[in-house]
């Protein structure tokens, strides 16, 4: 963590050399080096040097991909830095089609600009500047081209001084073709530190060292420490789970976060761990798979199908909140906390002034995506993007709110990119919006103004490039122009229309 922190580092007041600057670490083992990128994301979380952090999968159909990378970093870094929120707000709406535009235009006016502004303005006040940028699992993104043009944007903004010179990114991947040549292709002195963990990184010694001080750590802090006998646990139960782990960090991770709730007693819980059996046909993930098919168990049949919706809006979502969440699904705020309580292995709220509900390992998503795997928790992508934009559907227009929700309308559109098309989509298209509660809120400006000029051109232009094969498609986008067009007139009529550059 020294290498976070810049303890022991040579470096001028004005410009850290970008080896300095970058870590690589290039692994054999995809579940190793995610598990570490998690935990140093986790913990430069808690002391406040966490900037962002992006985790690429294969299995994820929104992070195999770079074109939520800008855009996930951008929010980020507006909910650890307010002070860059207001300038990320404004490029959208200088630039409402940002998201389409290149990734080192977005990176440029989403980044590094709103980063020199806060940076300015914490130097003159005396703060320091969370400055660790974590992306796990480069290879991951499926396509080559983009995993070159990203290495290539990062090193040429450092090497040019385009960012605050205490950023620093910790990179993970394995050591394909083309990332390689980047690397190799860099001048010595802009050439980024590479650590690489292969065959001669033992994992299974990591693991037990990792196990014991876990453990140690229980012993000592839990609030049900008095009920821990002593010499808890046994070498005999630390040696069985790192046979389990088969070399898989995840899998100690994610016992030691189920051992470790404080709501339970930590010793039961490890006799749970050890008595659950895999599949009889075993592979490396066999174990971890048990275990996360237990913890989803013990929700309560009446709530597993809403927490599948939660996991599901939290892995296929755009950027979603507590909040955001509570919206979609329309549950109570109590009911809300009570579901996150009962899911706290896998989940957790963020402190900040808008919670975010976040994963505690990327490897969640590749176990309910697959269906081999996870059997009767599975996560239809295709399908669940249908339901959740069903959700926004009917959130949105409706005579119960006061105000149009624009995250939630974001989200419609986000999700009706990727949804299967379902009977129940073609209804919502059609009968979209409501136009006797529509007019009403037209004429008050509820929020209008921004719908409009923000996402309204965005949500016709998806519903134009749809490649559903419904016969009246082109009759639904026909009527819905209409629709839109009817209300933006009554808008029009109001001088208080906010002005947009549209340069």
């Amino acid at each position: 963590m020294d290498w976070v922190s810049g303890n022991g580092a040579s470096e001028s007041d004005s410009q850290i050399q970008s080896g300095q600057a970058f870590m690589m670490l290039v692994y054999a083992a995809q579940g190793t080096r995610t598990a570490l990128a998690q935990t140093i994301a986790e913990r430069c979380q808690q002391d406040n040097t966490l900037l962002a952090s992006f985790f690429f999968s294969h299995a994820d159909a929104s992070h195999n991909h770079a074109r939520s990378l800008v855009a996930t970093m951008s929010y980020q870094v507006a909910l650890t830095l307010p002070a860059t929120k207001e300038l990320v707000v404004a490029a959208v709406e200088r630039d409402p089609l940002i998201f389409f535009k290149s990734l080192e235009t977005q990176f440029l006016r989403l980044v590094i600009e709103p980063l020199h502004s806060a940076s300015n303005h914490l130097h003159s006040s005396g703060s320091s500047l969370p400055h660790l940028v974590v992306i796990d699992a480069l290879d991951e993104c499926d396509d080559e081209a983009v995993r070159t043009r990203i290495l290539r944007l990062l090193f040429r903004t450092h090497r040019e001084g385009a960012l605050p010179p205490k950023v620093r990114f910790l990179l993970t991947t394995q050591p394909t073709s083309d990332v390689t040549a980047i690397i190799s292709s860099q001048q010595s002195n802009d050439a980024p530190t590479c650590l690489m963990l292969t065959g001669a990184y033992h994992r299974d010694e990591d693991i037990r060292l990792f196990l014991h001080n876990r453990f140690q750590n229980i012993t000592v802090d839990h609030p049900k420490r008095a009920d821990i006998p002593p010499g808890w646990p046994s070498n005999h139960d630390v040696e069985e789970l790192v046979r389990r782990a088969s070399g898989q960090f995840i899998y100690a991770l994610t016992v030691i976060r189920y051992v470790s709730s404080e709501s339970h007693n930590p010793p039961t819980r490890l006799r749970i761990v050890l008595g659950l059996c895999p599949p009889r046909r075993h592979s490396l993930l066999s174990d971890l798979d048990a275990l996360y098919t237990h913890i989803l168990s013990t929700v309560d049949d009446t709530d597993i199908n809403t927490v599948l919706r939660i996991l599901g809006l939290i892995i296929l979502g755009h950027y979603p909140s507590a909040e955001l969440i509570k919206g979609i699904l329309g549950l109570e705020h109590g009911a809300t906390t009570t579901l996150f309580q009962k899911i706290d292995t896998l989940v957790y709220v963020t402190a900040a002034s808008s919670p975010q509900v976040e994963l505690h390992h990327p490897s969640l998503p590749a176990f309910l995506l697959d269906e081999s795997r996870s059997r009767g928790l599975h996560l239809n992508p295709a399908l669940r993007h249908a339901e959740y934009a069903h959700l926004c559907f009917e959130r949105i227009f409706t005579p119960s709110i006061d105000k149009i929700d624009l995250l939630i309308f974001q989200s419609l559109i986000h999700h009706l990119e990727m949804a299967a098309p379902t009977t129940q989509i073609r209804q919502d298209i059609r009968e979209f919006p409501d136009m006797e509660v529509a007019r009403a809120w037209a004429r008050r400006q509820l929020g209008f103004p921004q719908f409009f000029f923000i996402f309204g051109g965005s949500f016709l232009s998806v519903i134009r490039e749809l490649h559903w094969n419904w016969d009246d498609m082109e009759e639904l986008y026909t009527i819905l122009n209409g629709r839109l067009a009817e209300l933006r007139s009554i808008v029009d009529l109001w001088p208080s229309r906010p002005s947009v550059d549209r340069r």
